[in-house]
């Protein structure tokens, strides 16, 4: 086993040329039908959207404001720019673009304040990735991404750390002196790089990596690697809680990406990533009694929690990627085993899964509830949130557990998973997201009455591209954000 002290010196042999994709992989020939269902199914939810929640009216941007994410207002638009040009789709991104280019930041006509976290992920990064995607010459969609982050600059209101809300009317921090998310605080530094990069202006950079050094140099003697879910704004660990899942996954994912966008050029985030995944083998994950389950657990004061959610199973093509990249088999083999795991929680009554279920453990003591005893012997969980708010996180560790090995049971996960969400997320009006995965019968009851555009950003994106040609948007060639947006490691 490669000790966490050399990797300088594993990345100076050879990490930064390595290939996450395995050679000569070839599709099925199921592939080319598959693929184009997928891309049905995403034209079918995003002209529904801009029908019915976007409307013709809005696609006259002067005349509107800014609104969160949170409230949906144009989110699906930008979200869905990437998606649009990965799918040949010209006409519909191009509309998509224009729309994105004369959207006025200035102001926003919600009383709410503007998620820091969100707005970064969805707008700014859907935005610079486009950007790259069509050859980095459309000027008017850079200045506008320059405009957004110069709104979310102020984020950082003179600390280490970025508040999570700003109010956009004002462009003045909403500053409670709490603690942020690791995510919410430290899920930028990939898409201000960019708009670094490509503006010339460092501060965004500046103010990104201090927020990211500033954590991943925090040592934690208990967790090493597992900084406090919460962060305070002087950059200090708020807290006990260490895992995988929201709040603090995509802070873990950005070490390693933001290394990998950089070819590594500062061992600190690769060495950082490598340290939490040794820590996390050592202390989170965890075998079930039944079936030999691979899990990770999350822990707070010390206490384990015997369970894990749908957002932590991204942790599976995290570990294939960054084992792939760091000469590191065991947690190559790993990732393989949390994806397959993952992937197992879909053994449901729709074919969808869960968002988030139990476990016995194997070397510790768990119970089960009485009435889904027989359940777990069978497939090794139970089931504690029965919803499926579309979550991407199992579909992406299969895609990259597809471009990684060639098995062609990911491209039959992601095709039953894509006749799922038709025959279950199907609506009166485009998709929408399960209450109960376990019914086995379409019902309008059983859905909500919201779509997150992380459904185009990223649903309809891993599973499109595990039916498309593995030389397109290669992953030797392409980094994706946390909301799956492409971009070119180039920095």
């Amino acid at each position: 086993m490669l000790a966490t002290s050399t990797i300088a010196l594993a990345l100076a042999l050879g990490a930064q040329s390595a290939n996450v994709q395995k050679s000569g992989l070839t599709l099925p020939a199921s592939a080319a039908a598959n693929k184009e269902l997928v891309h049905q199914t995403f034209l079918t939810g995003y002209n529904a959207y801009r029908q019915f929640a976007f409307g013709h009216d809005d696609l006259a941007p002067k005349t509107r404001g800014f609104t969160d994410p949170r409230n949906g207002w144009g989110a699906s638009i930008f979200d869905a720019m990437p998606t649009l040009n990965i799918m040949g789709e010209t006409t519909l991104f191009n509309e998509a673009v224009t729309f994105a280019r004369g959207v006025d930041f200035s102001h926003t006509k919600t009383t709410d304040g503007v998620s820091f976290f969100e707005t970064t992920i969805r707008y700014l990064g859907s935005m610079l990735s486009a950007y790259e995607l069509t050859g980095r010459n459309d000027t008017a969609l850079l200045a506008n991404a320059k405009r957004l982050g110069d709104k979310l600059a102020v984020g950082w209101a003179g600390q280490k750390v970025p508040v999570g809300t700003i109010n956009f009317n004002t462009s003045t921090p909403v500053v409670n002196g709490g603690a942020n998310s690791l995510a919410g605080a430290a899920s930028n530094i990939m898409e201000f790089a960019k708009l670094a990069q490509y503006t010339g202006n460092q501060t965004y950079i500046q103010l990104a990596d201090t927020t990211m050094r500033t954590i991943a140099t925090n040592p934690n003697t208990i967790f090493p690697g597992l900084p406090p879910q919460g962060v305070l704004p002087n950059g200090t660990g708020s807290g006990t809680q260490v895992s995988w899942d929201g709040g603090y996954d995509s802070y873990l994912e950005y070490l390693l990406k933001y290394g990998r966008i950089t070819n590594f050029k500062d061992p600190l985030w690769a060495s950082t990533w490598l340290t939490a995944v040794e820590s996390s083998i050592t202390n989170l994950l965890k075998n079930t009694t039944a079936q030999n389950r691979t899990y990770l657990t999350s822990m707070s004061g010390g206490i384990h929690n015997y369970g894990m959610g749908d957002l932590a199973c991204f942790a599976g093509g995290n570990w294939i990627m960054g084992g792939k990249l760091l000469n590191r088999d065991d947690i190559f083999q790993l990732g393989l085993k949390i994806t397959d795991s993952c992937m197992a929680t879909y053994a449901t009554g729709s074919g969808l899964g869960p968002g988030g279920w139990g476990f016995a453990p194997t070397d510790a003591g768990a119970s089960i509830p009485v009435a889904q005893q027989a359940f777990y012997n069978q497939h090794g969980f139970f089931i504690t949130s029965t919803d499926y708010d579309v979550r991407p996180e199992v579909f992406e560790s299969a895609f990259y557990a597809w471009r990684a090995t060639g098995d062609t049971k990911y491209q039959d996960f992601a095709a039953s998973g894509i006749r799922a969400i038709r025959s279950f997320l199907n609506s009166t009006v485009g998709y929408a997201p399960l209450n109960d995965v376990t019914q086995s019968v379409w019902s309008l009851n059983n859905q909500g009455n919201d779509l997150e555009s992380f459904f185009f950003a990223e649903v309809m994106k891993y599973l499109y591209l595990m039916f498309d040609d593995p030389s397109h948007i290669s992953l030797d060639e392409w980094v994706f954000t946390t909301e799956c947006h492409p971009m070119l490691p180039n920095l």
